[in-house]
This record gives structure tokens, sequence and C-alpha cells, in this order.
């Protein structure tokens, strides 16, 4: 039997990091106030509470890694963290957004700048003092 016909056999309970209830949905707000320059003690309280509640603190605490072998076990992941992401994305004000997205692109096609780079610790510093 190959990984990938074994793969397929493995199953994933409503108890498992890497379930997605039905209901699940990439636009709902999983906090009722968005990130900001003033809120951020608040927020990552809440925001943590909210991702522990639905089993996902996993995502970005650093706990779970994409897993390599298994095919099923991989697309789950994909989905989950595709889903938490966007939680998170949704969570945060288009000021800060725009700075998080921007860093992340840059850092994907190897082109960060320290400027860039420099601005986004800068505020993310300022948000995490206040």
């Amino acid at each position: 039997m190959t990984k990938e016909e074994n793969s397929e056999k493995i199953s994933i309970t409503n108890e498992s990091h890497l379930y997605l209830h039905p209901g699940e949905s990439l636009a709902v707000a999983l906090v009722s106030h968005v990130l900001d320059l003033g809120n951020y003690h608040s927020w990552s309280r809440s925001m943590l509470t909210a991702l522990s509640a639905k089993n996902k603190l996993q995502f970005v605490n650093g706990v779970t890694v994409e897993p390599k072998n298994a095919v099923t076990l991989c697309n789950a992941w994909t989905r989950c963290n595709n889903m938490v992401v966007s939680w998170l994305v949704h969570s945060i004000s288009p000021q800060i957004r725009q700075y998080i997205l921007w860093l992340r692109t840059l850092k994907r096609y190897g082109k960060t700048s320290r400027f860039g780079s420099f601005k986004v610790i800068k505020l993310l510093a300022i948000i995490s003092q206040n």
C-alpha cells in the first residue's frame, strides 16, 4: 500500500485541531473588536480565547506544523490554516492589515526590505506597548 492510499484511511474526528465544522465561515469575525493601535492586549486575549474554543490555537502558537507524509492530513491542515488566517485578517484593522500582508508578500518572493520590515516591526511594537 502506498503512502497516498494509506493516508486516505486517516479519519479526522471532531476533537482534532484539523477538524472544521461545516458551519465555519471564512468571513466570520471571531472577536467583537478589530485590532487597532490601542487595544492589543484585550484583542489578543479575546482572539486566543476564541481560537482555543475552536481548537485552532495550535495554528498560531507554533505547536502544529504542516504534515509532510499523509495527503489527507496535508489537505486538512491547509484548509484549517487558511481558515485561521482568514479569521485573523478579518479581525485586524485595515491600517495594520496592509503592513502585515505587504510584508508577507515580500517575504514570499524573497524581496524583503530593511525599511519595510522596520516599519512593520515598529508598528507591532507600538501596538504591543499600548
